[in-house]
């Protein structure tokens, strides 16, 4: 059987990797590959866990470094949601949205109408004397 420290060392390298690939991608392989190894050491640290009892309530040593993960995981999970914004906004100004219908209004929208428009002057009248 394989011990703790070492499965949580694993994971914590795992991570670290996936870190550095988050920051600066090579390719879409790397980080794809980097996260599967994460996927794996993680399995196998839930596993190598449920098979002892509650393993990290007589080592404080081991429960920092699982608090440690925890928080490099939480700054990869920023990260990941930090560049699927950046994205979006890219494919929004490469492929902006459909604009709406030029004429008619959409379904559910009220038409707005042109008389009570701000640009248009209604109930003003103009006197002319000659």
């Amino acid at each position: 059987m394989t011990p703790v420290p070492s499965v949580l060392d694993q994971v914590q390298r795992s991570l670290e990797a996936l870190a550095r690939h988050l920051a600066q991608p090579e390719t879409a392989r790397a980080l794809e590959s980097a996260s599967a190894v994460v996927q794996a050491e993680t399995f196998r640290l839930a596993a190598l866990l449920e098979q002892q009892t509650n393993p990290l309530k007589h080592d404080a040593a081991w429960a920092d470094q699982v608090r440690r993960i925890a928080t490099l995981l939480a700054a990869c999970r920023e990260t990941v949601a930090r560049q699927a914004v950046l994205n979006q906004q890219a494919l929004q100004t490469l492929l902006p949205a459909q604009r709406s219908a030029t004429y008619g209004a959409t379904l559910g929208a009220r038409m707005p109408s042109r008389y009570a428009s701000a640009g248009s002057q209604s109930g003003e009248f103009r006197a002319v004397s000659a």
